[in-house]
């Protein structure tokens, strides 16, 4: 790949980065933030605060849906992808994170399924994790 001064392209984008969204399941009913702290399987609610680019996980009605707003815009949102992991209890078993929407400046749409593909609301040893790739920049698009 030719990402040089020859390049059309000229370079990489500036302004590239990657932030994270986490929120705790809730059982049938919207996400809630964790608390600040190390990301533990040994203690429940925990995530850094500073690293946490959540704001709501708003649950559209139908299991397993769910807009996660971030706190902070960026211009462009390239890509997301989510985890579901244990939050210092028994965790609902293989739950996936599907992102089926993305708005900028700061909107996701996602699915939560259960491993036959059902739609699944998290339960409260759940933690929804989404990694977002963005470039808050002018400089494209």
């Amino acid at each position: 790949m030719n990402r040089g001064a020859n390049s059309p392209i000229k370079g990489f984008v500036p302004g590239l980065g990657a932030v994270h969204a986490a929120m705790l399941g809730a059982g049938a009913a919207d996400l809630t933030l964790p608390a600040n702290g190390v990301l533990t399987d040994a203690a429940a609610g925990l995530f850094p605060k500073a690293a946490n680019f959540a704001l709501t996980g708003v649950r559209q009605g139908s299991a397993g849906i769910f807009v996660i707003t971030l706190s902070d815009s960026a211009k462009n949102i390239l890509w997301a992808d989510g985890i579901v992991v244990s939050d210092g209890g028994a965790p609902t078993a293989a739950l996936e994170v599907v992102v089926t929407k993305i708005t900028p400046p700061n909107t996701l749409t996602i699915k939560i399924v259960a491993p036959n593909g059902t739609l699944t609301d998290p339960g409260t040893s759940d933690l929804v994790i989404l990694k977002i790739d963005i470039a808050d920049t002018g400089a494209i698009g």
